[in-house]
């Protein structure tokens, strides 16, 4: 019977219309992916005339490649079937999407006004019209430099551009070299390509900003016309963190020891989260954003820079009105909620294939438990550390610290060690 069912539905393709065929083609895709029966084509068809094919296939891709997802979803759900289970997890992203969203939008709109306020300062709101300043700043400074930024500032940096690029200033320091001048080592010849490079991009952002209108002015500017990577370089430049304007005033409780490179890292993974979460991406599972960067790690991320930046979290929820003693609906949109009803998915990005860590020292608390002794975390390395009542001492990598939280208020903290840490993270022992 299903032969003939599979028979007479190629018939009916190959006498469909090429849209319609097209249509027909994603559906039976989505059916011998997920080894679907055919009588779901037309429930999947159904959604497929509301949303992109092509916005269901990651689900379907994620499904397919880790096979153990559906049986977790059938037993944690009640899925019925795999497309149920894709139509789950599209649906899950997006709630995950719209929690994170606001913190990340707060984050973005201090940023850039604290950082538009100092350069103001500094400069006049004229600033993002000046070429010669931003010339200045990102030391492009003698003329085979300038030269190639000229080259290059109407371009956008594609690869083969940057390769370009890269070729060009290497024959440069290759010429000099031979003339007996002074040429660049390699790292200098990096850090000039890069300045270069960033240069260019801010020029090219500022230029189709007045290109569309020749009299905009700073606030028009700073709120419509820039994107976060913009803001992202502007604090990659050395000579504005500390010598000139200063930005690293913008953060007034960035501790001394915290260096601005992992500050600048913590910063770019959230801007590529947000980029994706803009773009209606696939935000969830099998490390989305950076390899061994789970979403919560970014989220933690998000709530350490707000306390750098002199906002504590009752100040961050408030404003956004994300407290949930202030909405009935607020726990159903709460991101740490959302993230840990799919603990599995999760547990898939945390993981570490390949540990190699420094031992680090943390300070242990004792604790009333029969299974441990004492627990101890390390805030900035995200370590947590227990020494089991055997005397053996272990510490866990990567663990967020809102399991350790949870772990410090659980009344049996075996039990949650051993469901929520023990095989969900990397370990090594150290005593």
């Amino acid at each position: 019977m299903s032969r003939l069912v599979i028979l007479l539905y190629h018939i009916y393709y190959n006498l469909q219309p090429q849209h319609i065929r097209k249509k027909m083609m994603n559906s039976q895709t989505i059916i011998e992916q997920l080894s679907l029966p055919p009588e779901l084509e037309a429930d999947i068809n159904n959604f497929l005339s509301i949303v992109s094919f092509y916005k269901i296939a990651p689900y379907v891709n994620f499904l397919k490649e880790n096979p153990d997802m559906y049986e977790y979803l059938e037993r944690k759900i009640g899925v019925k079937n795999k497309w149920e289970a894709a139509i789950y997890l599209f649906r899950y992203n997006v709630k995950l999407s719209i929690a994170l969203y606001p913190h990340i939008f707060l984050l973005e709109t201090i940023l850039k006004t604290r950082i538009n306020t100092r350069l103001t300062e500094r400069y006049t709101d004229y600033w993002f019209r000046d070429e010669f300043l931003l010339l200045t700043i990102n030391k492009i400074d003698n003329v085979n430099d300038l030269s190639l930024y000229n080259k290059y500032k109407n371009c956008e940096f594609t690869k083969d551009i940057s390769k370009n690029l890269e070729e060009d200033l290497q024959l440069i320091n290759d010429q000099l070299k031979e003339l007996g001048k002074d040429y660049s080592s390699n790292t200098k010849l990096r850090n000039k390509i890069t300045h270069i490079k960033r240069c260019c991009g801010l020029y090219l952002e500022s230029k189709k900003a007045l290109s569309e209108n020749p009299r905009l002015n700073c606030i028009e500017f700073v709120e419509n016309k820039t994107t976060l990577g913009y803001w992202l370089a502007i604090l990659k430049i050395s000579t504005l963190w500390e010598n000139d304007v200063q930005l690293i005033k913008i953060f007034p409780n960035l501790p001394n020891n915290y260096s601005k490179s992992e500050l600048l890292n913590k910063l770019e993974n959230i801007r590529i989260l947000r980029n994706k979460i803009a773009h209606h991406c696939r935000i969830i599972g099998l490390n989305q954003i950076k390899e061994n960067i789970s979403l919560k790690t970014i989220f933690d991320d998000i709530r350490q820079i707000f306390e750098f930046l002199g906002i504590n979290s009752n100040s961050q929820f408030d404003i956004m009105e994300l407290k949930c003693n202030k909405h009935s609906s607020c726990s159903q949109r709460s991101f740490e909620i959302l993230y840990n009803e799919l603990e599995e998915i999760h547990v898939k990005e945390i993981k570490i294939k390949s540990p190699d860590f420094e031992t680090i020292v943390i300070e242990m608390q004792d604790v009333n438990s029969s299974y441990c002794k004492k627990i101890g975390y390390n805030n900035k390395e995200r370590i947590f550390q227990v020494e089991f009542n055997g005397g053996e001492i272990y510490q866990y990598f990567k663990v967020p610290i809102f399991l350790y939280e949870q772990l410090c208020k659980s009344e049996s903290k075996g039990k949650f060690f051993i469901k929520k840490i023990r095989d969900n993270f990397n370990y090594k022992r150290i005593f």
